[in-house]
């Protein structure tokens, strides 16, 4: 908190939470030490954002890409992805649009849509095994979203792919 106040930020519009009281509701030292390494790292790419002026948002961006990217095969909430980028959840939520372009599903739908297409290229995975590997319960659901973006099953974009 003091780094941050020497370095003109302030904390709880930056976070969108006072870090006290964040921080006593940790149940564990290593819950407590992941959460500051996470506030540290969002501090430095502010600060590194402010220092070449980049719009803080970029910087934000960059955390929201990255965070979706390493966790593309897990279940992916906007809860989880506050606590994974260490922002209070409603905060996230209230600029998400303004700094991706698009609301948090649909922009999630979109980047799953993208690996799925690169599954579908570059793997044997059938239909079944990719959609349950980005999360999908139900491969027809899967399916008709794939449908929606790419204008063709995932079964005849793969065929398109072989002939």
């Amino acid at each position: 908190r003091t780094t941050a106040i020497s370095m003109d930020i302030d904390l709880e519009r930056f976070l969108g939470y006072d870090i006290r009281d964040y921080g006593r509701k940790m149940d564990n030292v290593a819950d407590l030490t992941d959460w500051l390494t996470g506030v540290a790292v969002q501090i430095m790419e502010y600060h590194k954002a402010e220092s070449t002026d980049e719009d803080p948002s970029t910087a934000l961006e960059r955390q929201i890409l990255a965070y979706i990217e390493q966790n593309i095969y897990n279940e992916i909430s906007l809860s989880s992805l506050s606590e994974g980028i260490h922002m209070n959840p409603s905060y996230v939520s209230r600029i998400y649009k303004s700094v991706m372009g698009s609301n948090f599903s649909e922009h999630l739908a979109g980047i799953k849509m993208k690996h799925a297409e690169s599954l579908l290229r570059e793997t044997d995975l059938s239909i079944k095994e990719i959609a349950a590997k980005l999360g999908y319960t139900s491969p027809r659901y899967f399916a008709n979203v794939f449908k929606e973006n790419f204008g063709c099953t995932p079964k005849s974009y793969r065929d398109n792919l072989e002939s």
